[in-house]
């Protein structure tokens, strides 16, 4: 999951809301100085959502490629907050949550 790692990494380090207003707007400016890299980081995100993967083991593998976003801060899980990035790389917009 180099791409994926590369983001949580570089850009949801614990300084990120000083500069974004919302995670999902860290996505977009990731992509947006690194568009070729949307479809790896999808290929990436899929991998893990189709991991056999609880809640807890994904906060864990998020934690260990150094994200220092916290989704239950903003009434989501972690499964939420990867099936949201997915729909920005995707598509370059969030999936509704309705």
């Amino acid at each position: 999951m180099p791409t994926l790692s590369e983001f949580v990494a570089g850009f949801l380090h614990q300084d990120w809301p000083d500069d974004f207003a919302t995670v999902d707007d860290v996505a977009r400016e990731y992509l947006a100085l690194e568009p070729h890299k949307a479809s790896t980081l999808a290929r990436d995100v899929r991998t893990l959502l189709d991991g056999d993967h609880s809640e807890d083991d994904l906060r864990r593998i998020l934690e260990g490629l150094g994200s220092q976003y916290w989704p239950p801060g903003d009434g989501i899980t972690h499964r939420e907050y990867l099936q949201g990035l997915l729909g920005i790389a995707e598509t370059g917009g969030p999936p509704s949550r309705e």
